[in-house]
């Protein structure tokens, strides 16, 4: 039987600008999981969100291969890729002070305009691999 995994990790820093005034942080990290099993004919898949046991995950996906779901394994054998485009620019704990000298900057220059709006800063992970020792994984800020 052959597997896949793949996971998708998201973190993200989202400052509130209300009337020139950083008004609040919202601070999450999400985490998502999928696995595919493969019998030679059909597939099954699970998937959680947040931490989970990956063990449990291939078990209920080799369970859902009773559901007969056709689908062609069609798997890359033997590949290995690395992408990694984050560089830090502003490093969390200095994201809000970051954001207060920022706005403070732009009201002295601009004082006859009023600022709202939101600053965000974020990454995002990506990675897969299966059965058949391959393996990619992706990196990219997202802001």
């Amino acid at each position: 039987m052959e597997s896949e995994k793949i996971i998708l990790k998201t973190t993200s820093y989202c400052v509130n600008i209300a009337g020139n005034k950083v008004d609040s942080l919202r601070s999450k990290q999400d985490l998502q999981t999928v696995v595919r099993v493969y019998d030679g004919q059909n597939v099954g898949i699970a998937g959680a969100i947040g931490e989970t046991d990956e063990d449990a995950l291939y078990r209920a996906a080799e369970q859902k291969l009773s559901q007969n779901i056709p689908y062609p394994e069609m798997l890359d054998e033997n590949n290995t890729r690395t992408e990694n485009t984050i560089k830090t620019i502003i490093a969390p704990e200095q994201f809000v002070k970051t954001c207060k000298q920022l706005i403070a900057r732009l009201e002295k220059t601009y004082p006859d305009f009023i600022f709202s709006n939101k600053i965000i800063l974020g990454t995002k992970e990506r990675s897969y691999e299966n059965s058949k020792n391959t393996k990619y994984s992706y990196a990219v800020a997202n802001c």
